[in-house]
């Protein structure tokens, strides 16, 4: 339904992967994506330039997504597709940034993709023990996430 309409934000966009192929396999002109990231990691052509271009990239902290770069009146505006790949393992406050993603969310029919929820991980370095509690933490977190959202009225699925 949405086709070639589709506005993507990619929070945490690394090398800027999944944008480039949105572009590339379905044709979504980059005026209609965006990837945000804490440093510049994009990969690069053998041109050296970069695969993303500058219009589509902003540097910025995950964890402000309701400043101004995405407020109403800004070019960015709202998003049908917010993905996040594994950011969630770098924010201080993930829930704050989950409930400040879903304000720039277009309704009806946005849609919310988080993936790599420290559930249940071992960081490198980090003993058993201290693994034991993140987890406990991470499921804790999960719950909390889950009880917001539907207080909300949103519909909710958490796949493992």
């Amino acid at each position: 339904r949405r086709g070639t309409t589709m506005r993507v934000l990619d929070i945490g966009c690394g090398d800027s992967a999944f944008l480039v192929d949105a572009h590339e396999r379905l044709g979504l002109p980059w005026s209609q994506l965006l990837g945000v990231g804490a440093e510049d990691e994009r990969a690069r052509g053998a041109d050296g330039a970069t695969l993303l271009p500058d219009s589509s990239f902003a540097l910025f902290n995950a964890e402000a997504l309701d400043g101004p770069l995405f407020a109403p009146e800004s070019r960015h505006g709202r998003f049908d597709l917010i993905v996040s790949w594994s950011t969630s393992w770098h924010l201080v406050d993930p829930l704050g940034s989950l409930c400040a993603a879903l304000d720039i969310l277009a309704s009806p029919g946005g849609v919310l993709l988080i993936h790599g929820v420290p559930f249940s991980h071992t960081a490198p370095g980090e003993s058993a023990a201290d693994a034991a509690g993140g987890a406990a933490a991470d499921l804790a977190l999960a719950a909390a996430v889950q009880a917001e959202l539907r207080l909300a009225g949103e519909q909710v699925r958490l796949v493992g």
